[in-house]
């Protein structure tokens, strides 16, 4: 009855409005004429359009024969999309034979999307087995490239809600590239629900950039919650260029509120470069809050002619920004 069921498509644009229902056309497609639907995105839809929709098309035909997926996407013809085909492959592929998606993507070439097809594997793992299947998983892959797409899609997948878990999973790769990502997620979503417990894990780690990205990511939600306890715990260690990004992300969250006490905060990071883009940052929600108290303190500020005046003419803020007075 696919005709019949085209007649009332006919009507139905092929946005991401109607998502949903033309994830379901062409995936039941996909079953019993991959080819003939992938046809029909093509005659539907134009360039990134029909890709994603084709990728849908290839979900449910990898779903059910995976090697006749990969073949239509490795046809040279439809190399222009590739990268987005191999998503919709990937992802039905997985379903049907998770040794055989896990050795395609480990033999593609590329950069960040490579690492995003690790993803939809390391979410098969962690449907099938959890966070212990998943996470050893991810251990074992075999270059940093890929281990990053597995590391990030778990740090978003259990950060909140399993804190600890991620933790003791983390804590034997610190300062590796791969891992960076994970461990600011780590920072961001635990700080939401405990900061203080978050704060100390990473204070824990050794120096580097795990410590650093952590500290920060967490020192932002703190701040937003218990500013004073937050401020208290930065003046306790001891100043440089490791706790610098901390600095700036406490000064500029509390900025919103007080400007002139962030102020104090801002000018205390020893890096020049993020000093001077914190001062900025801050002065300008500081004028914006109390412009007679900035215009007493600028001239003795020490900051250039040019920095003053981008003090004195802050941008106008979006209605989402305004939101958060």
């Amino acid at each position: 009855n696919i005709s019949q069921t085209l007649k009332e498509f006919e009507l139905l644009p092929m946005g991401f409005e109607n998502m949903q229902e033309y994830k379901m056309l062409l995936y039941a497609w996909s079953q019993f004429d991959p080819l003939a639907a992938i046809d029909y995105c093509k005659d539907r839809a134009s360039g990134i359009g029909a890709g994603f929709a084709t990728a849908g098309v290839l979900e449910g035909w990898a779903n059910l024969d995976p090697e006749s997926a990969r073949e239509w996407v490795e046809d040279p013809k439809n190399s222009g999309m590739a990268k987005i085909y191999n998503f919709g492959l990937v992802r039905g592929w997985v379903n049907r034979d998770l040794e055989g998606a896990t050795d395609y993507v480990m033999g593609l070439e590329g950069g960040e999307e490579v690492g995003k097809l690790v993803g939809i594997l390391t979410e098969k793992h962690n449907r099938e087995g959890g966070f212990s299947q998943a996470s050893s998983w991810a251990d074992t892959l075999p270059n940093a490239k890929l281990k990053e797409g597995a590391f990030m899609n778990l740090s978003r997948s259990f950060a909140r809600d399993r804190p600890e878990d991620v933790a003791g999973w983390l804590e034997s790769h610190p300062n590796e590239k791969y891992s960076d990502k994970a461990f600011e997620n780590l920072g961001k979503r635990w700080s939401e629900t405990d900061p203080e417990r978050a704060i100390d894990y990473f204070s824990n780690l050794p120096d580097g950039k795990s410590q650093e990205v952590g500290i920060k990511s967490s020192i932002s939600n703190w701040a937003k919650q218990d500013p004073l306890a937050a401020g208290e715990w930065l003046n306790g260690r001891e100043p440089g260029s490791q706790l610098d990004s901390a600095l700036a992300a406490y000064a500029s969250t509390v900025a919103t509120k007080d400007g002139g006490a962030a102020m104090e905060w801002a000018i205390s990071i020893t890096d020049e470069k993020l000093q001077q883009t914190t001062i900025r940052k801050v002065g300008q929600d500081w004028y914006r809050q109390d412009k007679e108290s900035v215009e007493a303190w600028l001239p003795d500020s020490g900051l250039s002619e040019g920095e003053q005046k981008s003090i004195r003419t802050p941008p106008k803020k979006n209605w989402w920004q305004s939101l958060s007075k």
